[in-house]
């Protein structure tokens, strides 16, 4: 019996381009999620040093809500520090492709800049605890003042209070 022969017909996709509705949401969401997570390495900060400080603030979660998990700030994560790894949503919030000089591209800048500050900051190293220090031998190293302007806080009697 001969072989039936076998015709394939395919076509391609039409692909297109997203809307710039779209686009322009999106982009927003990912801004969203750079300002929330830089405002939680912000509050993790505050938190640690106004309790290394003994200062009550209020609307200031105690630090016990970072180290307990009851508040997971991933600034505070080991695992940042030892392979340098950030979630998923940071990295397609930096990634995001915004147009070369707009806006959003300078706004993600500026909090890239202020994440990075935070991150390397002493600090930070010391709140994640992977060197246990005193109270006493932390604030040492500072000479008594904060290490460190937190975005959305404002230093009040050397201690960190939220803006507004």
């Amino acid at each position: 019996m001969a072989a039936q022969a076998t015709v394939v017909k395919a076509q391609s996709a039409v692909l297109c381009g997203p809307t710039s509705a779209y686009v322009a949401s999106a982009g927003q969401a990912a801004l969203g999620a750079l300002e929330r997570e830089e405002h939680l390495a912000a509050q993790s900060l505050a938190s640690y040093r106004n309790s290394l400080m003994g200062a009550q603030v209020p609307g200031d979660p105690p630090f016990k809500a970072f180290t307990s998990g009851s508040i997971h700030a991933w600034n505070l994560d080991p695992v940042l520090m030892n392979h340098g790894t950030l979630s998923n949503d940071m990295l397609w919030a930096m990634t995001f492709p915004y147009p070369s000089g707009s806006e959003a591209a300078k706004e993600r800048a500026a909090i890239e800049a202020s994440l990075r500050a935070m991150i390397n900051s002493p600090l930070n190293v010391d709140a994640i605890g992977m060197i246990p220090k005193s109270a006493k031998a932390v604030l040492a190293q500072f000479h008594g003042h904060p290490p460190i302007a937190l975005p959305g806080f404002v230093v009040r009697k050397d201690a960190h209070w939220p803006k507004g």
